[in-house]
């Protein structure tokens, strides 16, 4: 599934999870309010986000990239917006799975 926002990656869905690629485990779950998106990365404050804020990849030279998002786009909490610039945070890997609440899951890519 290609996506460049969180309403890409949501496609119509109230609540997912993303498992890693590699080890299988959960590791964000996330859940539709409105207009807006939960992000619970399991470890660590949970995060309000716009569904329309954008996903950017960050490739890699030798593996696969990153799916990241700025914290300009955060919501909630507010000190997770207190970055320098360039800082950005990662939803989740390339090739990563996400599952959605019906049962059905794809690999996410740029």
């Amino acid at each position: 599934m290609k996506v460049a926002s969180f309403k890409d990656l949501m496609n119509g869905h109230p609540e997912a999870t993303i498992s890693c690629l590699y080890s299988g485990k959960v590791v964000r779950k996330l859940k539709v309010e409105n207009d807006t998106l939960w992000i619970d990365p399991l470890e660590g404050p949970k995060v309000l986000i716009t569904l329309a804020a954008p996903i950017t990849y960050e490739p890699w030279a030798m593996d696969r990239g990153n799916m990241l998002f700025s914290p300009r786009d955060v919501i909630e909490p507010m000190d997770l917006r207190l970055v320098p610039q360039e800082t950005l945070y990662k939803i989740c890997g390339e090739g990563d799975y996400i599952e959605w609440s019906n049962g059905q899951f794809e690999e996410v890519t740029p």
